[in-house]
């Protein structure tokens, strides 16, 4: 393993650690907060088709549950991620409603679910992110791929815990446009 690949794993358990620590009350609060500050962007508000993710609530990711709700009741098409492939990793999107009962343990749709082909922003997932956009993610390089060639907006949710100043970054890590944390909306500079 090299010295950024074994910084970043040292991070991870950093970062996992910090979110785990967040007591129930906390973890709500700051969770409802990053909701409403995602549900306040505009290109949230003016994109017909959003990206976003079934957090694991296991490992404290920011309850999005209500995020996916307020968009499919905005009249957006909600959009979440399936695995079609781990080598290369690769991505296709299949249409979340309320009603949706065909999610698998980690959240994702079943791949008879119908599929989105377009997206115009994304809601991303991060162990951490830095104010450059870089974020850290669980190393199998799925949300790099696919915002290699997204041409959208895209945002990612996390607590201000694990909100830094720099992450470790490879050649093949893709910035976001912005993070959103409990306290605030960080537009990353141009």
């Amino acid at each position: 393993m090299d010295e950024l690949a074994a910084q970043k794993s040292r991070l991870r358990t950093e970062f996992r650690v910090q979110r785990l620590a967040l007591s129930d009350e906390a973890f709500a609060q700051a969770s409802a907060q990053i909701v409403s500050h995602l549900l306040a962007l505009p290109e949230l508000r003016d994109a017909d088709t959003v990206l976003a993710f079934a957090p694991l609530l296991d490992r404290r990711e920011p309850d999005l549950r209500p995020l996916l709700h307020a968009l499919h009741d905005a009249g957006k098409t909600v959009a979440l991620p399936f695995v079609t492939a781990f080598h290369p990793p690769a991505m296709a999107f299949r249409r979340w409603t309320p009603d949706s009962d065909s999610l698998d343990a980690a959240g994702l749709p079943s791949a008879d679910g119908p599929a989105i082909s377009r997206v115009e922003a994304a809601v991303v997932p991060a162990l951490a992110a830095d104010r450059r956009g870089v974020r850290l993610g669980y190393g199998k390089g799925f949300y790099d791929r696919f915002l290699a060639d997204f041409t959208g907006f895209a945002v990612c949710p996390v607590f201000d815990s694990v909100f830094v100043d720099d992450l470790p970054a490879d050649s093949h890590d893709v910035p976001v446009h912005a993070v959103v944390t409990e306290s605030t909306v960080w537009r990353v500079p141009s």
